[in-house]
């Protein structure tokens, strides 16, 4: 049996990357969050653990009476609008560092954490890979994932342990912050309103949450090291994106393109080469957008009509 730690566990990727590993009958599942909560689900193969990860003693003490053999570690600080430069960076850079030396410590034997696509220079349009691609972060929160990597790396020879780093692009799915691109589409719509966007030429890597929460856990239970890209590998412009929503949707003329700017230099193509998930990880499913997007629509139409129910 594998024994798996998980941080960020009721977060937006931990809430589906927590389902996956249960699949697994192999898997026994200490998920971590950081506040009670009688609505967690429960699992004849699942714990929680109430910790605050930035408390070292506490992080000592769930370690060292958990005992995984596996960590993902998940778990930042990612605050809506905030987090790319809010000083909490550093304190998670730090926090993590020493999360994973202690879970070395008590005989872990295989640590995945997410990095980020922002880690990468995105000064050019070609696919960016893990080896090849320059990498020029620009912001706090880039900065601090990259120097926990750089750090981990040369760390793992002494704490003998496998390290996994899983770059996340760009992804969609049930429960997402509202404000972000595809909630905020969605939901405007459903409710009758007209959804005002950028120009959407920029070229990105969307992938849904349960493809990204599959590719995960796929990674963490290989023995494949280093930095892999967690991405669909398939390019996409923003208004193609928008327009399949829109069109599931039945509103296509509720969309007002340009009527808001695009960020101040923003990227013209972020899409990832994937070549190492699917050639040594393993996980080659390919991802329908449409399908996908439909269901996220669903589960976003659901919530409305709960919501109107309610007395």
């Amino acid at each position: 049996m594998k024994t798996v730690l998980v941080t960020g566990a009721t977060g937006f990727i931990g809430t589906a990357v927590v389902r996956q590993l249960l699949e697994d009958e192999e898997c026994v599942v200490h998920a971590v969050t950081p506040s009670d909560d009688a609505t967690l689900p429960t699992h004849k193969r699942l714990k929680w653990h109430t910790v605050n990860l930035l408390d070292e003693k506490q992080v000592d003490s769930t370690l060292a009476t958990v005992k995984p053999s596996h960590l993902l570690h998940l778990a930042w600080y990612v605050e809506h609008g905030k987090f790319w430069s809010a000083p909490e960076n550093l304190t998670w850079l730090s926090a993590s560092l020493h999360l994973v030396r202690q879970f070395a410590a008590v005989g872990g034997k295989r640590a995945v954490c997410a990095g980020t696509c922002f880690e990468y220079d995105h000064s050019t349009t070609e696919h960016l890979t893990e080896y090849g691609s320059p990498l020029r972060p620009a912001s706090l929160y880039a900065a601090s994932k990259q120097s926990l990597y750089f750090l981990l790396e040369n760390l793992v020879k002494d704490l003998g342990i496998s390290l996994g780093w899983g770059r996340i692009f760009f992804l969609f799915g049930p429960g997402e912050n509202e404000r972000r691109i595809v909630p905020y589409v969605v939901t405007t719509l459903l409710r009758g309103g007209t959804a005002k966007v950028s120009h959407g030429k920029q070229i990105r890597d969307f992938a849904s949450l349960d493809y990204v929460a599959q590719g995960f856990v796929k990674f963490l239970l290989s023995d494949v090291e280093g930095a892999v890209n967690i991405a669909s590998g398939q390019a996409i412009t923003i208004r193609q994106l928008i327009e399949t929503v829109s069109q599931i949707i039945g509103r296509e003329d509720q969309v007002e393109y340009g009527a808001i700017s695009a960020p101040a230099n923003d990227p013209a193509s972020i899409v990832a080469n994937t070549d190492r998930l699917k050639n040594e990880v393993g996980f080659s499913r390919r991802m329908n957008l449409h399908e996908e997007l439909e269901n996220t629509v669903a589960w976003w139409k659901e919530k409305a009509d709960s919501k109107l129910m309610d007395p």
